[in-house]
């Protein structure tokens, strides 16, 4: 069975957890901390998917970890990916949470890179743009990225729009060599 799958299954059945217990909130900025913690340690992440290190110490390492930081729904959760053999998928099944999560309220998040750093005025209008664009809620997050000289590129989902002047460029040459 593919990751996507498996990840969809596992984050239904968390999604279901979460609205039957009435705290589908929490438990989603459970998921961002434990997902976010995971991603942001390689050691967590090996010990985890390690066949060497046993179902029990796992259990403890989660524990100490996560206890008293996160909804005890979640914590179970956790254990419950350990005891079905699943906790290599667990940023998978996590990411797929957050995408579902988004997907239901109407939020669509867009990573976008620019030459310089946006001022608020420039990231307003272009919050504003994309909101009329995807008709959805925007969150944005923003990065400089000094080899697109001017302009920036934004992606969302599999939609990436380049607006730089590196793309502008590329394009005015391929216009000048195909006139030829």
């Amino acid at each position: 069975m593919s990751s996507y799958n498996v990840s969809t299954r596992y984050a239904k059945a968390l999604t279901q957890l979460a609205e039957e217990g009435g705290n589908y909130n929490v438990i989603a900025r459970d998921v961002e901390f434990v997902n976010n913690t995971y991603s942001g340690s390689r050691d967590l992440r090996v010990t985890l998917a390690s066949p060497i290190v046993n179902e029990s110490k796992k259990k403890d390492i989660i524990k100490a970890i996560f206890s008293g930081k996160i909804h005890t729904s979640t914590l179970e959760f956790l254990n419950f990916l350990l005891a079905k053999k699943r906790i290599a998928d667990l940023h998978y099944i996590l990411t797929r949470f957050l995408d579902m999560r988004d997907q239901k309220m109407g939020i669509v998040r867009i990573s976008v890179k620019s030459a310089v750093e946006l001022d608020k005025s420039q990231s307003d209008k272009l919050n504003e743009s994309f909101k009329n664009i995807t008709k959805k809620e925007v969150e944005m997050s923003f990065k400089t990225e000094d080899s697109l000289i001017g302009g920036f590129v934004a992606q969302y989902g599999d939609t990436l729009i380049d607006a730089s002047v590196v793309n502008q460029l590329r394009l005015l040459k391929k216009k000048l060599l195909h006139e030829n």
